[in-house]
């Protein structure tokens, strides 16, 4: 994976080049960027082919890019985009709307952002859209994009301090607990339940691992092209749990939890009032849900209330502030993209318990924070991940059912 920095505004006027198959949905972006003296449409396409002919040649600092062309469709267009010459993308479509699983494939494949164009383009107010559609390509020219590869996958290799430790099944059929040495798992080993003989079928993304360690990660809506380059990559046997909160509506983070669920080997389920939290396992809650953490009997579970109110605040510094009372020095707290400073205080809380405190790179994020935290940055999501790896591995146990 390769990479070209982009911490600010391009020095000149941004370049747009826009790829579309509608002559008229052209001409009305034209319109809408047109009072801006700072950007400037240097280049229109038909599809795919032509476009990235044209990227090649104009070397544009954004590109809004329509998914249903003739030739070569949208997504196609992105891919070849991402391997070759990486730019910041926005992402149009008639027949996809933000939140389905079409949207966060163009965010897997490495858009900064997504436009379902009914809801854009459809409206009177198009002194506001066009603010709006300012907004976006601004921010769009500011994010540091890299190169993806749809076919890369992440090779993990083992942490020089994971536990090589037993392993522990409970059989479906009566319920007996069976013990044995993980080298079985390795060498893929045949296992039955030394009770009543029935074979033990135990998946990677079913282990249960105990709580030592939770990584609490707080975003917005502009943050879900980082969360697929973060999500994806961590495993479910590094242990602990991951929880993050989104600053979006319910049901755009329950489509995402669903989608995160079908492509990652750790399981991704959505946050609700009781849940029990597992390790090996990934949580997404909203920022409007006042989420903290308890602990009874020896287990965590989430508790939310529609009337919360705290001194730590709602949203992302409510769960940190919580996650930093029962986990101490066993915990890390995660911030990027958020147009408000929810999250900073939450952070904080849990640096001042002994955790870790992290913020990614304003080079990687659509939204530049209000206020920055005083603690270093990651400059990128392979090194968060890496870490993020590093410190659940560090408080590993694993217990797995069957």
């Amino acid at each position: 994976m390769t990479s070209s920095i982009k911490s600010e505004a391009p020095a000149g006027p941004v370049r747009v080049l826009l790829i579309d198959d509608s002559p008229s949905l052209r001409q009305l972006c034209k319109g809408m960027l047109k009072p801006f003296g700072d950007i400037v449409v240097t280049g229109e396409a038909d599809n795919g082919i032509t476009g990235l002919d044209l990227v090649l040649k104009q070397k544009p600092d954004v590109i809004l890019l329509d998914v249903e062309m003739p030739l070569m469709d949208g997504l196609t267009t992105l891919q070849h985009l991402m391997i070759h010459t990486p730019t910041p993308t926005i992402v149009f479509s008639s027949l996809s709307r933000r939140g389905t699983p079409r949207c966060f494939d163009a965010f897997k494949y490495g858009a900064v952002d997504f436009v379902f164009k009914p809801e854009f383009f459809q409206d009177s107010h198009q002194k506001a859209l066009s603010q709006l559609l300012y907004q976006k390509v601004y921010e769009a020219s500011r994010v540091n994009v890299d190169s993806v590869d749809p076919m890369q996958t992440v090779v993990h290799e083992k942490h020089e301090d994971a536990i090589d430790e037993g392993v522990v099944y409970f059989c479906e059929e009566c319920g007996a607990r069976c013990s044995l040495e993980s080298s079985c798992l390795k060498n893929k080993k045949k296992i039955y339940c030394g009770q009543c003989g029935e074979e033990l079928q135990p998946s990677q993304r079913d282990r249960y691992h105990r709580m030592g360690f939770i990584t609490a990660i707080g975003t917005g809506r502009d943050g879900y092209f980082n969360l697929l380059q973060i999500i994806p990559n961590c495993r479910p046997d590094m242990g602990g749990a991951l929880i993050v909160v989104i600053h979006d509506q319910a049901d755009q983070v329950d489509s995402f939890a669903r989608y995160l669920d079908s492509i990652c080997e750790m399981r991704v389920r959505r946050g609700f009032d009781g849940l029990t939290i597992e390790g090996g396992k990934c949580y997404l809650l909203t920022g409007s849900e006042y989420c903290v953490i308890s602990h009874r009997t020896g287990s965590y579970t989430f508790q939310i209330d529609d009337h919360c109110s705290t001194e730590m605040g709602y949203g992302i510094d409510l769960l940190m502030g919580t996650v930093r009372k029962y986990m101490k020095e066993h915990c890390a707290g995660v911030l990027f993209s958020v147009r408000s400073d929810d999250g900073i205080m939450g952070v904080g809380a849990i640096v001042e318990s002994g955790g870790r405190g992290i913020v990614l790179s304003a080079e990687r994020c659509l939204v530049k924070r209000t206020r920055e935290p005083e603690i270093p940055a990651i400059r990128h999501e392979t090194e968060l991940v890496e870490t993020i790896r590093k410190m659940h591995l560090s408080q590993k146990t694993s217990v797995v059912t069957a």
